[in-house]
């Protein structure tokens, strides 16, 4: 007779593997598809004070204690919960369970944002967030972020930032570059990219092979990568990482809508 491991060990051994492969491990046998299901192997792949992450959320009500540890998991996959006043979003990645984020227009440091002729701020449908920015004009474009990301994101992972953005059909943006960097204060490494935001610009598709390409999402905006970072794990010890974009050569730049700055787990080491 084939013996069969009790469904509390099974639990354990997937709860070992990834949220990936955990779900593939369904179409081998009922007793696996049992075990998936378990509280056991999702609170492992949650991540460390996911309850005080819902709390702080705008969506609490929606956590309830009815809802299983899986269920919690693929919501906060498919629908990043909100906090700071709206300003962030955090959610999880699928395949790895690692925390992703994006910081809302109204969470970065935008030089004259607050100057109504030059920045408004507008709604839209298809953004998370309540509101963006839209530039109206400047000759001085500089976008900045400031975060401590090591007491936000997941420890032993490298991200990659992602400034997030429409354009008008009437911009300026066009055949012109922008700068992007992003430096930690307590590291002499960073990076610095040039990039060109309309993608359907003559030399943006000379380039398009280049790794920081603008690119349209799924969901409709545009993205360009502004470089890597690795979160050590070590909570608290580490200082600010700054995230940037500017173009201050004095041509005026008009038809940008900012949505934010996205961090996106890369790989694990």
């Amino acid at each position: 007779m084939t013996k069969v491991l009790p469904v509390d060990c099974i639990s354990n051994i997937i709860s070992l593997t990834s949220p990936k492969d955990a779900c593939r491990t369904c179409s081998v046998a009922s007793v696996f598809r049992t075990a998936e299901d378990s509280d056991t192997v999702w609170e492992r792949f949650l991540p460390g004070h996911y309850e005080d992450m819902i709390a702080r959320s705008s969506s609490q009500s929606f956590f309830t204690s009815s809802l299983t540890k899986k269920q919690i998991f693929f919501h906060l996959c498919d629908h990043p919960v909100l906090l700071n006043d709206g300003k962030m979003c955090l959610g999880l990645e699928k395949d790895s369970g690692k925390k992703c984020c994006m910081l809302s227009a109204k969470g970065l440091t935008i030089v004259w944002a607050d100057r109504k002729s030059y920045w408004q701020w507008i709604s839209l449908p298809e953004s998370r967030f309540t509101e963006v920015a839209k530039l109206n004009h400047v000759w001085w474009l500089d976008i900045k972020a400031r975060v401590k990301v090591n007491d936000l994101l997941s420890p032993g992972t490298i991200y990659s930032a992602f400034f997030v953005y429409k354009l008008e059909e009437e911009h300026s943006m066009a055949d012109r570059y922008v700068e992007l960097s992003v430096n930690n204060e307590e590291s002499v490494s960073g990076s610095h990219r040039r990039v060109i935001l309309d993608p359907s610009s003559k030399h943006s598709i000379m380039k398009k092979k280049q790794r920081a390409s603008a690119r349209k999402r799924e969901d409709g905006w545009m993205e360009v990568e502004m470089g890597e970072f690795f979160i050590s794990g070590h909570y608290g010890c580490e200082g600010f990482t700054e995230f940037r974009l500017w173009e201050t050569n004095g041509y005026i730049k008009d038809g940008l809508i900012v949505e934010g700055i996205e961090f996106r787990p890369k790989c694990c080491v």
